[in-house]
């Protein structure tokens, strides 16, 4: 007995029918209707399941059919209007912070007076590593030993932002009042390089030395230096480089290199000096470069730039042991409230 649908069904189409209005929708709905009728003809007595499994593969290939006509740009890449020029940037008042600092113009910086009330000229590079401190001639009128510390202040501000393991204060001269003056004495007269205290000498009251002596010694205080250099001349056509016995190996191969005559502090140290003094202490490195001085200044750089900046970092095993005992304590005291000593 061949299947036919229930009346129920053929009375539900004749009330749809009645409701259409369009010729199309009419002709859409008999479409459905006898195609609905073939299957179920074909399939005889066949479960409704079946019926919807095959409906549900045919909703399958049509979603996949409409995928594949779906365009390759997703709509929402697409500008909904004309394509606009883009908006020209206007000047704005709110900060703008650029990746790289632009390096600011070298400058001496100003501390302290000199006995003739002058200030002190000092440069700083560097925040970490190896500690030193630079002095310019103690004699102030030394042109060759100032150009040499004006290149060497110049050199680290240009370099080190790409330079680390190291941290240099420079002082230009501990004589302003001679370097103003062209003359090798202070204000009052004196030779600032014969009034260094002896260093085992404790009766020595801060407010009796002259006014260069107590900056350079504040200096050493405040800033714990591991070794301190002092660029100078001598009248000699060889050069002289000095140093403590904790920087003998620091300075013998570059005396070698330089050619120069290379003695240990203190021994040939004047008292009064500030080799003398600092050669005698154990808390610093003496390291002093005696450049000769007829040599032209516009060449002293080229000549003994290099030998200089090597002495600004940690080279060998005295002066790496020797950094690494005071690391400690020098951080410390440097980092302490002079009000709550």
């Amino acid at each position: 007995m061949m299947w036919s649908p229930p009346r129920r069904r053929i009375v539900e189409l004749r009330s749809v029918q009645r409701s259409l209005t369009g010729r199309k929708n009419l002709l859409r709905c008999l479409s459905r209707l006898t195609a609905s009728a073939t299957l179920f003809a074909a399939l005889g007595c066949g479960s409704m399941s079946t019926f919807h499994s095959s409906m549900e593969i045919a909703d399958r290939r049509s979603f996949q059919e409409s995928v594949l006509r779906l365009p390759d740009t997703p709509v929402f890449d697409l500008s909904p209007g004309p394509i606009s020029e883009p908006k020209t940037r206007v000047a704005t008042t709110k900060p703008t912070k650029p990746l790289v600092a632009a390096p600011q113009p070298f400058a001496w910086g100003e501390e302290g007076q000199s006995t003739a009330g002058l200030p002190f000229q000092i440069y700083s590079a560097g925040n970490d590593g190896y500690r030193t401190l630079v002095v310019g001639s103690v004699g102030g009128n030394d042109p060759v030993a100032i150009r040499l510390v004006d290149e060497l202040a110049m050199h680290l501000h240009q370099q080190q932002s790409i330079m680390g393991g190291f941290e240099t204060f420079v002082i230009r001269t501990l004589n302003p009042d001679g370097l103003k003056r062209q003359s090798f004495v202070n204000g009052n007269g004196k030779y600032v390089n014969n009034f260094f205290p002896n260093a085992e000498d404790r009766t020595v009251r801060v407010t009796d030395m002259i006014s260069e002596v107590r900056f350079a010694l504040r200096q050493f205080e405040e800033r714990q230096p591991q070794r301190v250099i002092h660029i100078r001349t001598v009248r000699s056509d060889r050069g002289v480089i000095a140093a403590s016995s904790s920087a003998r190996n620091a300075v013998k191969s570059l005396g070698e290199w330089l050619q120069f005559d290379v003695k240990l502090l203190p021994g040939p140290a004047v008292d009064g000096s500030i080799e003398k003094y600092v050669a005698s202490t154990d808390r610093m490195q003496m390291i002093t470069i005696a450049v000769p001085a007829g040599v032209s200044p516009a060449e002293a750089w080229p000549l003994y730039g290099d030998a200089i900046l090597n002495l600004l970092l940690s080279d060998d095993y005295e002066t790496r042991e020797l950094a690494r005992r005071k690391n400690s304590s020098a951080a410390s005291a440097r980092l302490r409230d002079p009000s709550n000593p």
